[in-house]
């Protein structure tokens, strides 16, 4: 299993990447699971292809848990904007043996103007930083 994971203090552009993700990789062949623990707004099931596996997760990631009983090629984990990043990234020990892990920053304006220091932490635990507005295809081919 290859788990994604999708950070940063964005709700909407989080939803619009994770869909847009999925699309991709379902349209690859690959069996595609979407975990939403977005606090604010929620990704609509309606949005993701017919054969992606949606789950909705109130509240803190459990990662041994809520990604046990995954059976997906690729998880997409659209991790909610209130999650403290030390505590996420620490939680990632937990995942299921096999799992292969890489996660992404989402960064917009406010968090550089804002919230600096929460901008450099997701930065410095992120495998790669997408900086808002992003471009679809520079993602992929960053991924």
């Amino acid at each position: 299993m290859y788990l994604l994971l999708l950070t940063g203090l964005v709700s909407v552009e989080k939803i619009h990447l994770t869909t847009q993700l999925a699309r991709y990789f379902a349209d690859q062949g690959e069996r595609v699971a979407v975990l939403d623990n977005i606090s604010r707004l929620h990704i609509d099931p309606a949005t993701l292809p017919a054969s992606v596996t949606y789950q909705q997760i109130n509240g803190p990631v459990d990662f041994a848990a809520d990604l046990n009983d995954i059976h997906a090629d690729r998880v997409l984990l659209a991790l909610s904007e209130t999650a403290e990043p030390a505590q996420t990234f620490t939680g990632l020990l937990d995942v299921p043996a096999g799992t292969a892990i890489y996660t992404l920053a989402l960064i917009d304006t406010r968090t550089c103007d804002c919230f600096p220091a929460m901008r450099e932490t997701l930065e410095d635990y992120a495998d790669l930083t997408v900086n808002l507005p992003y471009v679809i295809e520079d993602v992929i081919t960053a991924l």
